[in-house]
């Protein structure tokens, strides 16, 4: 045992969390409503993902800083371990303040879109966040030119009032 939980209770946990994701074969059902694909730094406000779901959307994967980008990716179980990790960070998709190739981000997000079935990405910038801003129009280009609906939401610290966001969403999932 160490200060922070039991090394042997913590690894039958994982053990238990990775039989079930394993049982799960099946996509993430989205019920009939639009599949949404939400892109972009944070999502600091979760009830957005709420007025999504009553637009009649449903977010079945993101690529946010914060999201699942952070974690995406699996670490080569060969090898040394080391070396591995490394190779892990070095080969996932980094944040845009970050150099990772001139079209690599929008190659992974039209294929993410793509491998999830999504019907469409909605952005989910800060206002300000000038790395994501000067992504965004490649990244839009990259969607467009593949023929997938996207919108930006540019939201500030206090997101705008919920039948405004609401509004917007409804929108965007009737035209996709």
């Amino acid at each position: 045992k160490n200060h922070l939980g039991d090394r042997d209770e913590f690894l039958g946990l994982l053990r238990g969390l990775k039989e079930k994701l394993n049982q799960q074969s099946t996509p993430v059902e989205s019920n009939g409503k639009k599949r949404i694909l939400l892109s972009g730094g944070i999502c600091n406000h979760p009830d957005i993902y709420g007025l999504i779901e009553e637009s009649g959307g449903s977010v079945i994967w993101d690529d946010l800083c914060t999201g699942t980008r952070h974690a995406e990716g699996m670490i080569a179980e060969t090898g040394d371990p080391v070396e591995a990790i490394a190779e892990r960070y070095m080969t996932r998709m980094v944040c845009p303040a970050k150099y990772g190739g001139l079209t690599t981000r929008g190659e992974h997000l039209v294929n993410q879109v793509k491998n999830h079935r999504a019907d469409g990405v909605i952005f989910l910038f800060l206002k300000f966040c000038d790395p994501h801003s000067f992504d965004y129009p490649y990244l839009k280009k990259y969607l467009d030119d593949a023929g997938i609906p996207n919108m930006l939401l540019e939201i500030e610290e206090q997101p705008p009032p919920e039948g405004q966001l609401k509004t917007r969403f409804e929108s965007f999932v009737e035209m996709i």
